[in-house]
């Protein structure tokens, strides 16, 4: 139970939230890079892969836009909200759904694997370290000087600014 319960690393097993709060750490967090890659692979689909360059920088600022907004918007509810609901297709079970149909339409317009296999790996959240929206939500809550001595999981950053706890 104590690897569970280190603030050094988060795990959803953790007892310090209660599933609630577990819930939209996850949603706020995983919004902004789920739909950073949904922008990069749905342009791979629709415009193929010559400019994937160009297309990773578009998908990578709205990615990046889309963590500022989560970080500096984390304790309005109704943002909260409409990050909750945005996660439904665009992280977890709804973001690897969106993504898998993506790697079928792909294959089914193209009859190329590159764009299906890379769609395939970023549904199963392989890829996730690689967008910059991922990256930008972990950089943008890292935490004060304090919390960042104590080596606070930046995932207990998001819950302290949200819910006022005090880890």
């Amino acid at each position: 139970m104590e690897e569970f319960n280190s603030l050094e690393k988060y795990h959803l097993k953790n007892t310090h939230l209660d599933d609630h709060q577990k819930a939209i750490i996850e949603s706020l967090f995983q919004v902004p890079s789920g739909i950073n890659e949904f922008i990069f692979i749905l342009l791979l689909v629709i415009f193929g892969t010559n400019d994937w360059i160009n297309f990773y920088i578009i998908a990578g600022v709205v990615g990046i836009f889309l963590a500022y907004i989560a970080t500096k918007t984390i304790k309005n509810q109704i943002a909260l909200k409409i990050f909750a609901l945005l996660s439904m297709p665009f992280a977890g079970n709804g973001g690897m759904l969106i993504q898998f149909i993506l790697a079928i339409v792909s294959y089914y317009l193209t009859k190329t694997y590159l764009v299906s296999i890379l769609a395939v790996l970023v549904g199963l959240g392989v890829t996730s370290i690689l967008f910059p929206g991922f990256l930008a939500m972990i950089f943008l809550n890292r935490g004060d000087t304090k919390q960042k001595k104590k080596k606070l999981h930046f995932k207990y950053v998001m819950a302290n600014k949200i819910f006022d706890t005090k880890f």
